[in-house]
């Protein structure tokens, strides 16, 4: 494999990021999610992900130190984001049925700004227990359940309701959650869940919640 002008100047001087580097390392990342997301993180060597992306090992060790830390920036970094940006309509001032449309819609949003590395995400989730990385999807998992809890127990359908209720409204609201963005991940781009906005479609699905779930539950009081 020939190297380019920027692995050139990499090997030149390693201490010097080479021209066009930003570029460079978000190719490696695309191309090693895109494996990530088909074979798994195990299954996939360094030697595919360097050959896929079409430079060399020095290149992916340069941007990213190793497999793992390449992996978790892919991965593990966005999904912080995701927690602070759910975190914040936790306990804000905003009607509860609010809350939960933009707590769906920022994972709704997640999913379609970079499907490759929502399946590579949902792969991790639904892969065996113990695997490397899966314990920090799984801990992301289980702390937007709490929060999606937390925006939910504001409602005032469950001010008298037992705890059996509100959990079985959040495990609609999370399972909801989960089957629309299989869905939109493994479906072909040109679907109707593709037309329309992560904001939109969460609204819709919240609404359908609501008006079915929630009146057995005032039914019930």
């Amino acid at each position: 494999m020939t190297a380019n002008h920027s692995e050139q100047a990499l090997i030149a001087d390693p201490s010097k990021p080479p021209e066009g580097s930003f570029t460079a390392a978000q190719h490696l990342g695309q191309t090693a999610l895109k494996l990530f997301a088909r074979k798994g993180y195990t299954a996939t060597s360094v030697n595919e992900i360097v050959e896929a992306a079409g430079v060399t090992k020095p290149m992916l060790y340069y941007y990213f130190g190793s497999k793992e830390q390449l992996a978790r920036k892919l991965v593990v970094e966005p999904l912080e984001k995701l927690t602070t940006r759910l975190k914040s309509f936790e306990f804000s001032e905003g009607d509860p049925t609010d809350r939960e449309i933009d707590w769906l819609s920022a994972q709704l949003e997640f999913c379609k700004e970079d499907p490759d590395r929502a399946r590579f995400v949902f792969a991790l989730y639904f892969g065996p227990l113990g695997a490397e990385l899966a314990d920090a999807v799984a801990e992301y998992g289980q702390r937007a359940k709490q929060i999606i809890m937390n925006i939910a127990k504001n409602r005032s359908e469950f001010a008298q309701s037992t705890e059996t209720w509100l959990n079985d409204y959040v495990r609609a609201i999370h399972g909801q959650m989960v089957s629309t963005a299989i869905e939109i991940l493994y479906t072909d781009p040109n679907s109707p869940l593709w037309q329309v906005s992560a904001h939109d479609l969460a609204i819709r699905l919240i609404t359908d919640i609501d008006h079915g779930y929630l009146n057995s539950v005032r039914g019930s009081g």
